[in-house]
């Protein structure tokens, strides 16, 4: 799609007048003002949250809880991606050797707790990531608390974790009910 039109399309569909994109710097771009609203369709449709549960020796369960929020693009997004540190005011933009993916992050908790999830309370997201935000959320929770301190806690992350992103179980209903909200 990023490439225009297939000389099959192009035949089939003459009509089809391809728009000129205009070419934006990457200074406009680290500059533009992204509306709230976009950032909560955009992370629907791009967004990821996670909690991360790593051996950590030195930790008195043995255990790090990390929370994560993270939105990956092709590297020819970078430009756009580095403007999400503008927009939110934190996090972090990496690229990996070897990938065509940037990688926009933010895992400072104070920063998920007091900016992240007051915009997806504020804006609800909407479709099946709204569930994942759900237990991003009760993760939050439970670590303000310093419940993750506990086996409880540690216990209650890892159904959360595990129930997360592609370890979700949907239903027909959880479809229809989605559908019809």
């Amino acid at each position: 799609m990023n490439l225009g039109l297939s000389s099959n399309l192009k035949i089939a569909f003459p009509e089809i007048i391809p728009t000129i994109i205009p070419k934006r710097s990457e200074e406009e771009l680290l500059y533009l003002n992204i509306e709230p609203n976009w950032m909560v369709g955009f992370t629907a449709g791009e967004g990821c949250f996670s909690i991360r549960i790593t051996n950590v020796k030195q930790s008195k369960l043995g255990y790090q809880i990390q929370l994560r929020f993270n939105i990956t693009q092709h590297s020819i997004d970078k430009a756009l991606i580095d403007s999400f540190v503008n927009f939110w005011g934190c996090g972090k933009v990496y690229s990996r050797s070897g990938e065509n993916k940037v990688y926009f992050q933010i895992v400072k908790f104070e920063d998920l707790y007091n900016k992240v999830i007051p915009l997806f309370n504020k804006i609800p997201l909407q479709g099946a990531k709204s569930q994942d935000f759900a237990d991003f959320n009760k993760a939050a929770e439970i670590m303000k608390t310093k419940g993750h301190l506990t086996n409880e806690g540690l216990s209650k992350l890892r159904e959360l974790k595990t129930g997360m992103n592609k370890g979700r179980k949907y239903t027909e209903l959880d479809v229809t009910i989605n559908r019809s909200s």
